[in-house]
């Protein structure tokens, strides 16, 4: 049962060596410090032992802002925003918390990048997140009409 747990907690080191070769271009040693760090840490060792749901939250979140800086970064393939909002679904599936990329990608793209509001892959990707997310919508939705809370 904690086999994923421990999966997801490697590809998050793998991830956080991604994220930091495509910050820092060409050179490696930042994402490979990064990635050591994060592979060492007392925490992310624990959490990745432990049959909990925040393996699963790390991953997802590195794997959505992996593809949103790959978005950002290679303006001429915009498919990296659907990508982006198909991991943002799941990771709000996951667990709430997740909906802090939110604000952060928006307010980004509203300061640095106004014009991938006009993009229709952009709001592909968010319209894929939201349906991936619906479910839980609906029934919370249906919760509050039955019990009102």
């Amino acid at each position: 049962m904690r086999l994923p747990s421990a999966l997801l907690g490697t590809a998050s080191v793998y991830l956080v060596y991604l994220i930091g070769n495509l910050l820092f271009r060409r050179v490696t040693v930042p994402g490979l410090l990064g990635a050591l760090f994060l592979a060492v840490t007392l925490n992310n060792v624990y959490i990745s032992r432990t049959g909990m749901q925040e393996p699963y939250v790390i991953f997802f979140m590195l794997l959505a802002s992996y593809f949103f800086i790959k978005a950002v970064i290679t303006p001429s393939t915009n498919h990296y925003f659907i990508w982006t909002g198909v991991i943002l679904g799941l990771a709000f599936l996951t667990k709430y918390t997740s909906f802090i990329l939110v604000p952060i990608f928006l307010t980004y793209l509203a300061l640095y990048k106004r014009e991938y509001f006009l993009k229709k892959k952009f709001w592909l990707g968010a319209f894929l997140s939201l349906l991936i997310f619906s479910p839980v919508i609906i029934y919370n939705v249906m919760m509050y009409r039955t019990v009102g809370h």
